[in-house]
């Protein structure tokens, strides 16, 4: 074809191809089109035969439904009540004759049973009659605190429970505001609570549980003979005549595979009920008194009879009961070195801890993040140089905790209430309508084999302590042992030594670094007091039980106290460990119930009547019910 001729008629080569074009063009819309109706068609018809092979849940489903939902608002409810009613006991006020009292009841409610109800916690409190004042009194204030370090004794608080425990040291000239008052009850109730975990170790570990006798060389089992265990020891014990009267004896059994130290002094003593006692939680029990420096893994000692020590007033027959006095050498947990409120571990390291919802706190503004703090002002200060307060750094074994700020880890705070407030208001890691969670860490030295004891103790406790991290290692500190104190005596009667030894008493999880303390060390040393031979006792006959008069003495002729050796003293930290312990305690708030009283059966309250009678001095704050502790909870406890 000539080209020239194509290029002249191209425009009706084109327009005749154009056709053809539209046409393909038609014919592939058209199937790909129907193609896909014809999918989506068939998407339908199988969604539509699905359905209507279902049954669709319809009134009764949702009957059914709103039915669980009540269940589950109902255990709520009971689930809720009965960890506030196990709480109660924990909430005190101090007592300053009954004014600073009536703030634990709620004038306006009472519990089904007619008894006080307790007031709301963060309630506005009324000073009309100043009982503020009455409060911030030191002996009145501190009272509580110090009795709550008793429940832990023997285990030592480091330096005294001042050092260990948060409270305010001084409150300043101004008269507090009621949110300060709460707030250093609640850790109060909070440090309160955690000596018990430490009290029903050391409490479990004393007790002597019953077991059968094991018979002598001639296979029968000797007569008025009575056998105890416990975690550590077993006691033989038989009760023998002399003359008219009776005579305790005893064999002493280490159990463990470790050596054991009997106690400070080179004494133990075993509270010792028998079948003539009164009863057994308000008798008097008998002292048993056993004086030996220690006794090897599975070894058995002979007690040695000495009249004032182990013969008891009356005719006794048999022996009921037997707890162990711990000392401070032998009390399993042996020292609390740290209590933190407020402190996070690595899991919750980033948390924002949260004020209690009565406290309304300000939106920081931009200005006021980027300003440094105020001239003259040391608490802003203190709080800046050190950082977010219990945080450490993640991953590192020494990575160090945040600066002390405002009234440092556990001690006391002395910048007046308002710095107290400013510093420990947020403090919670989470706050609902139910509940108030705190994070706290602790540092113990404990004996190794109630490691486990002591967490369990702290996981069953009043406080619902969840325990989130622990980190223990091998204790290479001193700690005091004396029952009379560790001071250098020229005659050997007291505990010599007096010198200053670092302890590693730091946080030592991960993420925490540990700081050095000092604390006042003894050492046992020297020959004991009166080390004479002094009197011996006579000789008991009786099923192997008779022992020599010769030997250490009787108490009338100078008790024969052995002095320690070198075994006594390696041996009084060999078995000891420093476990920090981090978790979060869940303080319950009041149980209110719904609407309908009868949905929940625990522990519901009731409006109070309307016109109560109120004493005339003071009426918004009546006259609290007769309490014996004078601070405690009511001894009654409402019915289930």
């Amino acid at each position: 074809m000539n080209k020239d001729m194509l290029k002249k008629h191209h425009f009706w080569v084109l327009a005749g191809l154009v056709p053809l074009f539209i046409l393909l063009a038609v014919l592939l819309t058209w199937t790909g089109v129907s193609g896909e109706i014809a999918a989506k068609t068939t998407t339908i018809n199988n969604e539509v035969t699905t359905i209507k092979g279902k049954s669709p849940k319809g009134k009764g489903y949702e009957e059914e439904m709103e039915k669980q939902k009540e269940q589950l608002e109902k255990k709520v409810g009971e689930l809720w009540a009965a960890n506030w009613r196990a709480q109660r006991d924990l909430i005190v006020w101090p007592n300053d004759g009954r004014r600073l009292e009536n703030f634990l009841y709620d004038p306006a409610l009472k519990t089904k049973d007619g008894l006080p109800e307790y007031r709301k916690f963060g309630s506005p409190l009324d000073n009309s009659t100043d009982v503020f004042e009455v409060f911030k009194n030191q002996q009145i204030y501190t009272a509580p605190f110090e009795q709550a370090a008793k429940l832990a004794e023997p285990t030592q608080l480091l330096n005294g429970w001042q050092s260990i425990f948060r409270y305010i040291q001084n409150w300043g000239t101004k008269t507090p505001v009621s949110d300060v008052l709460w707030l250093t009850l609640e850790d109060l109730w909070v440090q309160r609570g955690l000596m018990l975990p430490v009290k029903a170790v050391n409490d479990a570990a004393a007790a002597f549980y019953p077991v059968s006798t094991k018979p002598g060389p001639d296979g029968k089992v000797p007569e008025n003979t009575f056998t105890f265990r416990s975690r550590i020891w077993e006691v033989e014990f038989q009760i023998a005549s002399r003359g008219s009267e009776k005579a305790l004896l005893a064999r002493l059994t280490n159990i463990t595979d470790r050596l054991q130290l009997l106690g400070a002094r080179n004494s133990m003593t075993l509270d010792v009920w028998f079948d003539t006692s009164p009863s057994q939680e308000k008798g008097a029990h008998f002292p048993y008194k056993i004086e030996a420096e220690y006794v090897k893994a599975g070894e058995t000692i002979p007690v040695t009879y000495l009249p004032t020590f182990h013969q008891p007033d009356g005719n006794p027959t048999k022996v009921t009961k037997v707890v162990q006095e711990f000392d401070r050498r032998t009390v399993p947990i042996r020292r609390i070195d740290r209590l933190e409120i407020g402190y996070l571990d690595n899991r919750h390291q980033f948390a924002e801890l949260k004020p209690p919802t009565f406290i309304k706190v300000p939106e920081a503004t931009a200005a006021d993040a980027s300003a440094g703090p105020a001239a003259g002002d040391p608490l802003a200060a203190a709080a800046m140089a050190g950082g977010r307060r219990g945080r450490g750094t993640p991953g590192s074994p020494d990575g160090a905790p945040g600066g002390t700020g405002p009234g440092g880890f556990g001690a006391a705070t002395g910048a007046g209430w308002e710095g107290f407030l400013d510093s420990t208001k947020n403090r919670y890691i989470d706050v609902t309508e139910q509940v108030r969670r705190i994070p706290i860490a602790m540092v113990f030295i404990v004996d190794q084999d109630y490691e486990r004891d002591l967490m369990i103790a702290l996981a069953n406790s009043k406080l619902r302590f969840q325990i989130t991290q622990f980190h223990s290692q091998r204790f290479r500190g001193t700690i005091s042992t004396g029952a009379e104190g560790d001071a250098t005596s020229p005659d050997g009667s007291g505990f010599a030594g007096g010198g200053t030894a670092s302890v590693p008493s730091g946080f030592l999880g991960s993420g925490f670094g540990g700081a050095e303390g000092s604390v006042s060390g003894g050492r046992l040393a020297g020959p004991g007091r009166f080390a004479g031979p002094g009197r011996g006792g006579p000789i008991i006959p009786g099923g192997g039980f008779g022992f020599p008069g010769a030997g250490p003495g009787g108490f009338s002729g100078g008790y024969g106290q052995t002095g320690s050796t070198g075994v006594a003293e390696s041996s009084a930290t060999a078995g000891l460990i420093e476990i920090s312990i981090y978790g979060i305690v869940t303080l319950y708030e009041r149980y209110e119930p719904k609407a309908d009283p009868s949905a929940v059966a625990s522990d519901p309250v009731s409006p109070a009547p309307a016109n109560p009678t109120t004493p005339t001095n003071n009426p918004t704050n009546p006259a609290a019910p007769t309490n014996p502790s004078g601070s405690a909870a009511p001894a009654e406890k409402p019915k289930k």
